[in-house]
C-alpha cells in the first residue's frame, strides 16, 4: 500500500505511522483530514472492534474521517482503494474548503447542563495544530469575558494602565 500512496501520488502529503491525537494511524492525511486504516484479521474481534468504533467516534469529533480498507482488498484490488481514496480526499477537501477550521476547544457539556464555549481556529497547515502550546484571544472575543477572573478584570480597569 506504501508504494502505491507515497512520493505525492494521491496529490497530498501522506503520513505512515502517525500519532493523531494519541492514537497510532496507519495513513494519516492531515491537508484533507483523512485518516487511512488498514484492517487484519484480529479487527474482527468483537473486542478490537469496540476499539476501533469508539476510536472513529472520537477522531469524527475532530472532523477527521476514517475510511477504512481489509488487508484483502488491498492485496486484491490496490487500484480500487487507491481510486476511493481519491475520491474521499476529493470529497473532504470540498466538504472543508480552503480554510479547515481545528477545533481547540469544543462545545461540551459541563458538570450541570450549561454548555461551555469554544473557538474554532483557521489554519492552511492543521497537521500544525496538533503542536500548538498556547493560543491567544482578542480582547473583544466573547469568550474574554467568560473566562476572565474578577482578580484579572480589576487590574484591566485601573486608569494606570490606559495611559
Amino acid at each position: 500500500m506504501w508504494q502505491n500512496i507515497r512520493n505525492n501520488k494521491l496529490g497530498i502529503k501522506v503520513r505512515r505511522q502517525h500519532s493523531v491525537k494519541g492514537y497510532i494511524v496507519d495513513f494519516a492525511l492531515l491537508e484533507a483530514r483523512l485518516i487511512v486504516e488498514l484492517d487484519g484479521e484480529y479487527h474482527n474481534e468483537e473486542q478490537q472492534r469496540t476499539y476501533d468504533d469508539a476510536r472513529t467516534k472520537f477522531l469524527n469529533e475532530f472532523d477527521l474521517k476514517l475510511i477504512r480498507f481489509t488487508n484483502e482488498e488491498v492485496l486484491n484490488d490496490i487500484s480500487t482503494v487507491i481510486e476511493k481514496i481519491k475520491a474521499a480526499i476529493a470529497e473532504q477537501k470540498q466538504n472543508s474548503g480552503s480554510n479547515a477550521g481545528v477545533p481547540l476547544l469544543r462545545e461540551e457539556k459541563g458538570l450541570g447542563d450549561e454548555a461551555t464555549s469554544g473557538v474554532r481556529v483557521y489554519t492552511t497547515r492543521p497537521d500544525t495544530i496538533f503542536g500548538v502550546d498556547f493560543m491567544v484571544l482578542a480582547p473583544e472575543h466573547e469568550l474574554v469575558a467568560e473566562i476572565t477572573t474578577p482578580e484579572q478584570k480589576a487590574p484591566a480597569a485601573s486608569p494606570a494602565l490606559m495611559r
